[in-house]
C-alpha cells in the first residue's frame, strides 16, 4: 500500500464516518424534534382538560352565587311585605284620637277594649311573616300579643285587672309596638 493509497483510504474512511454521523445528527434530530413534538402536544392536552375542568367549577360556583342572591332578593322582598303590613296594621291599633279634645285616657281606653282584636290580628301577623322576622322583632311581636292575651279580658265581670294595671300595660303595648316598627325598618335598612 503506497501513501497516496493510504491517504485516499484514510480520506473514504473519513468520509463514510462523516457521512454517518450527518445521518446519525439528522437521525437524533429528527427523533428529538418528534419527541419534543409529543411532549407538547400531552401538556397541550393536560391543560385543556385543566381549562374545562376550571370552566366547569367556575360555571357551577356561577350558578350557586346567582341562587344565593335570588334567595337573598326574595328574602328581602317579603321583610319589605312584612313592614309594610305591619306598618297599616300598626296604624290600625296605635292610639287614634276619634274627636277633637279627646285625652290620652279615652285614647288608652279604645286601646284596651281593642286588646282581642289586636291580639287576633297580631298572632296573624306571625303566622304570615314570622320567618322573615329578626330575633328581636319575633320577641317584640311576643311580647305585645302577650300584653293583648293577658289584658283582654279588661272591663269584663270578673276580669282581675285593675286600672292602674290596664293602662299600664296599654302604655307598655302602645311603646311595644313602636319599638317593633323600629326594629323591622332597621332590619330592611
Amino acid at each position: 500500500m503506497t501513501s497516496a493509497e493510504f491517504w485516499n483510504l484514510l480520506l473514504k474512511a473519513i468520509g463514510i464516518l462523516g457521512g454517518v454521523g450527518v445521518v446519525a445528527a439528522a437521525i437524533a434530530g429528527f427523533t428529538a424534534k418528534f419527541m419534543a413534538d409529543r411532549s407538547i402536544e400531552k401538556h397541550k392536552a393536560a391543560l385543556r382538560r385543566e381549562t374545562e375542568r376550571l370552566k366547569s367549577e367556575l360555571g357551577k360556583e356561577t350558578e350557586t352565587h346567582k341562587l344565593n342572591l335570588k334567595k337573598q332578593e326574595m328574602n328581602y322582598n317579603r321583610q319589605l311585605d312584612a313592614v309594610s303590613e305591619f306598618i297599616a296594621l300598626h296604624q290600625s291599633m296605635g292610639p287614634q284620637s276619634s274627636f277633637p279634645g279627646k285625652n290620652w285616657h279615652d285614647v288608652r281606653e279604645g286601646i284596651l277594649e281593642d286588646f282581642a282584636d289586636s291580639e287576633s290580628k297580631l298572632k296573624a301577623y306571625r303566622r304570615k311573616f314570622a320567618a322573615v322576622l329578626s330575633v328581636n322583632a319575633r320577641n317584640l311581636l311576643s311580647e305585645a300579643i302577650l300584653i293583648a292575651e293577658d289584658n283582654k279580658f279588661y272591663g269584663l265581670p270578673g276580669s282581675e285587672v285593675t286600672d292602674e294595671e290596664a293602662e299600664k300595660a296599654a302604655d307598655t303595648f302602645v311603646e311595644t309596638l313602636k319599638s317593633l316598627e323600629e326594629e323591622l325598618l332597621q332590619q330592611v335598612n
